[in-house]
């Protein structure tokens, strides 16, 4: 049993000690490409910082600048507004989620705790059982 084991040591070491990547080729990059690819960019920045102006006044002063670049009017914050969290008892949720076989005596078997609470849990124990199953699946 020794000697397999010492076999099976030897044999991983032997893999793990040429995989190592020399570091000449991995910061390799083609300089003036990328100068090429963001001078849009760059003249866009320049303008602005000469300027101060807000995305709105540069719209209607040099709409040229703009021309290059895919511009949407959506508000990013507009999902964060929207969704509210009025129910949600994020302490019933981490008991789910962390430790859920503790969560069922302190929010389950609770009769103090209202019903958002043990939604809540259930959306816990839902979260663990769905990134814990995709965990594993990954392995």
């Amino acid at each position: 049993m020794k000697k397999l084991s010492l076999l099976l040591i030897v044999f991983m070491v032997s893999f793990s000690i040429n995989n190592y990547a020399g570091n000449a080729d991995l910061f390799k990059y083609n300089d003036k490409a990328i100068n090429e690819h963001f001078s849009d960019l760059t003249q866009l920045e320049s303008y602005v910082n000469d300027t101060h102006y807000s995305l709105n006044e540069l719209k209607n002063s040099n709409p040229s600048l703009l021309i290059s670049f895919q511009l949407s009017n959506l508000n990013v914050l507009q999902p964060l507004t929207t969704y509210q969290l009025s129910g949600f008892d994020l302490g019933a949720f981490a008991w789910g989620f962390c430790c859920w076989p503790v969560g069922i005596f302190t929010i389950l078997l609770d009769d103090d705790e209202p019903k958002s609470a043990r939604i809540s849990y259930f959306m816990g124990v839902g979260a663990a059982i769905l990134f814990g199953g995709a965990g594993y699946g990954a392995f």
